[in-house]
């Protein structure tokens, strides 16, 4: 006899998602314009901390930023429209490009790249 708690489960329930794992998702975005030598990846950091993102940035030869982040995808699409407020009058950001994933990189903080 299946007890109610169970009914319908399969045997291996190490399988199932929490709602915040099916949730998640990765982004990478690569940013143009003066963002390198103004203090853009700190407060991308910083950001991302507010929003309960992980991930990283980190300076492109090109003259981009490029970042890689996790979390849900309410949570990633509140800390973009963050980087497109007006941060600081040295920053201006001319192209922003994201890729989205459904897949986690397993990110469990925020870090700078050099």
């Amino acid at each position: 006899m299946i007890g109610l708690w169970n009914a319908g489960l399969p045997n291996n329930p190490g399988k199932w998602k929490t709602v915040e794992e099916v949730d998640a998702m990765n982004a990478r975005i690569i940013v143009s314009g003066r963002v390198q030598g103004v203090g853009f990846r700190y407060t991308v950091m910083q950001k991302a901390l507010e929003q309960g993102i992980n991930g990283w940035v980190r300076n492109n030869e090109d003259g981009t930023v490029e970042m890689e982040v996790e979390g849900t995808k309410e949570k990633i699409e509140t800390f973009i429209h963050s980087l497109n407020k007006r941060l600081n009058p040295f920053i201006k950001i001319t192209d922003m490009k994201i890729e989205y994933k459904e897949e986690e990189a397993g990110y469990k903080d925020f870090r700078i790249r050099y």
